[in-house]
């Protein structure tokens, strides 16, 4: 499967995010916590590091998909992390630093169910829809989804498995 493949539709989509889920979760079992804090795995990032910011796009892109939805305005903040997606990388990494691995994983798995139940609520035709945003209609409700899960999921996992091996 190519790293950008477009699911057909709505249980294709949700097939592929499942599946790509399982393949990045697969990368955690039996790691002990030294392991998961230990930077590295992608520049200073460690795979907890790397949890965190998965469930932070997760989440920013509930809030995308939930305002086209309830055809309201985009939350002020999303603007400004498009105009600097490092910059919005680099606070979700300060902000989780501290926070423990056990949180982080708690927010990692709560993000990623609360993004499938929307998705999974989410009529066909909208899913595949484009975005209603000025400066955005040339996106796809699915390409929103897609890019904060299984693409996402994929191009972490590629550097996870090759910092494991």
């Amino acid at each position: 499967m190519s790293t950008n493949y477009q699911p057909t539709d709505k249980s294709d989509l949700l097939r592929v995010i499942r599946s790509e889920r399982e393949k990045l979760d697969s990368n955690f079992e039996g790691l002990e916590d030294p392991q998961m804090v230990a930077p590295g795995v992608e520049v200073d990032w460690s795979l907890k590091d790397i949890l965190a910011h998965i469930a932070a796009w997760e989440r920013v892109a509930i809030d995308i998909v939930q305002s086209a939805r309830d055809k309201v305005d985009l939350p002020a903040y999303i603007d400004k992390i498009f105009e600097n997606v490092d910059a919005f990388n680099a606070q979700v990494y300060e902000k989780n630093l501290e926070l423990s691995l056990t949180v982080i994983r708690s927010e990692f798995q709560t993000a990623h169910q609360d993004f499938l139940t929307l998705i999974e609520s989410l009529d066909e035709n909208f899913t595949f829809s484009k975005l209603p945003f000025e400066g955005a209609t040339q996106f796809t409700i699915q390409y929103i989804i897609s890019a904060n899960t299984h693409w996402h999921y994929r191009e972490h996992r590629v550097s996870i498995e090759k910092w494991l091996s």
